[in-house]
C-alpha cells in the first residue's frame, strides 16, 4: 500500500515533523473483497497530540465500500515521535494518501 504524508505546522518556529514508528496497514473492507473492488483512494487529515497519538482523523475523500471506515480504524493505531517547535513537542496535522491496489 502506497502512502503520501504532507505534514502541516507553523513555519516561523525552528520546527520538524513527527516521524512514523509504528504503522498499521489499513485493510480491505468485507464488502471491498466480496465486489473485486479494484482499488482507489483515501485522503485523510490526522491530527497527532504532543506525544505522538493520532488523536482525529478526518475523512477528506473516500471510494466507499467501507474503505474510508477501515482506514480510520487503522490510522488511529499509528504511533509518531511527534513534532517539534523550538525544542518543544508540539501538536500538529498531516494529510495523508492511502492508495489501496486492485486485486
Amino acid at each position: 500500500m502506497k502512502l503520501l504524508l504532507v505534514f502541516s505546522i507553523a513555519l516561523w518556529a525552528q520546527t520538524s515533523n513527527p516521524k512514523l514508528v509504528r504503522r498499521i496497514e489499513p485493510q480491505y473492507s468485507e464488502e471491498a473483497r466480496k465486489a473485486k473492488w479494484p482499488g482507489g483512494t483515501v485522503k485523510v487529515k490526522i491530527h497527532i497530540d504532543a506525544k505522538g497519538l493520532v488523536r482525529a482523523v478526518d475523512v477528506l475523500e473516500h471510494p466507499g465500500m467501507g474503505i474510508d471506515g477501515m482506514t480510520v480504524e487503522a490510522l488511529k493505531k499509528w504511533e509518531f515521535i511527534p513534532a517539534m517547535k523550538d525544542g518543544e513537542p508540539v501538536a500538529t496535522t498531516a494529510t495523508v494518501e492511502v492508495n489501496f491496489k486492485s486485486w
